[in-house]
This record gives C-alpha cells, sequence and structure tokens, in this order.
C-alpha cells in the first residue's frame, strides 16, 4: 500500500482535539514550547496531516498559516475542522516535494516528515524551505531517532518498527512499517525511511544552510511516567526523536 493510501485510509484515527498518540506527548508539546511566541509570525506547516500542529500554533497567535500535506483525507479532516472552528488556516493538498511556495515566512515546521522522505527528496525540500524562509526566520522539525529503528522492540504498544534486517549505516534510505499507539490502544500506522545522524546535517548544509542546527534529543520524562506509566514505562531510557532547530 502506497503511503499516501495508508493516510487516507487511517485519517479519521488521527483526529484529535487533545493531546492522543505518543508523539503528541513526546515530541509536540516540547515543538510547541521551542516554537514560543508565534505572535503574527507567518507560519508554514509541511506535512501539516489533519491540522492537530495549525490549529495549536494559530490558536496560539500565529499569523498567515499554510498547512500543506499529500493525503486528501488528512486535508480533508483539517478542513473540516477549520469550518467547524474557523481560525484562518489554509491548507493546500500536494506533493511537499513539488508544491509551489507562496512568499516567505518567519516560521516553517515539519513535523515528522522527513521519516517519510528519500535523502535526495528532503534536499528539495530542504533547498525549498530555505529559499522561502524569511532573514532570521526559523526551520523547526522532528524525526524519529535515527537509532531508533535499530532497535529490536516487540509489536506492541506506545511505539513500533518492524525489524529492519540492515545495519546503521548500510540501511539508508530503506524504508520501514512501523506504528504508534494513541493511549485509547487505537493503533496508527507510521513508516521511517532511516537516514543516519550525518545525512541531516550534511543535507542542511547543501541546501544553504549556514547556521549550525541546535538538536534535542527526546525521550519519555518522570511526568509521563506519572501519567500514565503503563503506556510510557516501555519506552523508558530509549532515543524516540530529535528537534532541530535552525536558524535561516
Amino acid at each position: 500500500m502506497q503511503t499516501s493510501e495508508k493516510y487516507n485510509e487511517s485519517a479519521g484515527l488521527w483526529r484529535r482535539s487533545t493531546p492522543d498518540s505518543l508523539s503528541d506527548f513526546t515530541a509536540r508539546r516540547r515543538l510547541f514550547q521551542i516554537c514560543g511566541n508565534v505572535s503574527g509570525a507567518r507560519i508554514l506547516d509541511l506535512g501539516c496531516g489533519e491540522g492537530c500542529c495549525a490549529r495549536v500554533l494559530k490558536g496560539q497567535g500565529g499569523g498567515d498559516y499554510l498547512g500543506v500535506d499529500f493525503s486528501e483525507n488528512m486535508i480533508a479532516e483539517a478542513q473540516a475542522e477549520e469550518e467547524r472552528e474557523p481560525l484562518g488556516i489554509t491548507y493546500l493538498c500536494s506533493d511537499v516535494c513539488e508544491v509551489e511556495i507562496p512568499g516567505e515566512f518567519d516560521l516553517v515546521i515539519a513535523v515528522f516528515l522527513f521519516n517519510y522522505l528519500t535523502s535526495l527528496e528532503m534536499e528539495a525540500v530542504f533547498i525549498k524551505v530555505r529559499s522561502h524562509l524569511a532573514p532570521g526566520g526559523r526551520f523547526i522539525f522532528t524525526i524519529p531517532h535515527p537509532s531508533f529503528p535499530c532497535i529490536d522492540r516487540p509489536e506492541k504498544y506506545p511505539l513500533y518498527f518492524e525489524p529492519s534486517g540492515f545495519d546503521y549505516f548500510s540501511g539508508s534510505d530503506k524504508r520501514l512499517a512501523g506504528a504508534i499507539w494513541k493511549r485509547t490502544g487505537d493503533r496508527l500506522p507510521v513508516e521511517c525511511v532511516h537516514k543516519p545522524w550525518q545525512t541531516y546535517f550534511q543535507t542542511l548544509k547543501k541546501a544553504g544552510f549556514s547556521n549550525a542546527p541546535v538538536i534535542e534529543e527526546l525521550a519519555v520524562t518522570g511526568d509521563l511516567l506519572a501519567l500514565d506509566n503503563d503506556f510510557f514505562g516501555p519506552l523508558l531510557g530509549l532515543p524516540l526523536h530529535v528537534l532541530f532547530t535552525v536558524t535561516g
């Protein structure tokens, strides 16, 4: 099944009004903290899905907001929510590698987008972002931790990738199927196109970003264990995600 078909099929499961999937707690809440004051900021959201991050950032005062995703059904979910509660968010169904982006943006986010792209596709998007990032603007994105697909875990909640069968370096650009779970027990399909750490740094440089990215490795924290030890406990001590902040 093609990636877009997977997301068209599961779009309704991604819809939420409050945090409920693993990465909502372990990654998105930190991304919102790093974004900080977005009042009036022009924001581009690549791989926006059903608009979860868009609604939060626009609700915090974001200015012109454009969300792009390749799944028709995910965009339909986002637009339905925008019609139900208008915030002034524009959504566009398009491949992020091909989309024509209007103007400049003060903030560009990509939440778990690049784990769906090959190295060359990621380079094309990085170049596009660099050309549309306003001077002093920020590019913030999250990815699965590059080492996580090499960790052998049973197929159970709250996060799983199928056994890779390759090593960390030879597996570059190999695609793995996986899943994350919601606290309700619903399973959400995800994918990971593996890329070693160095690929992200080298590709940012090739795309024209001269400032070194600030990175943060994200994992289960004590407050999450206190919230739901049964759900978050199986991942304690494992490297889950990485958050990159790049200044234009």
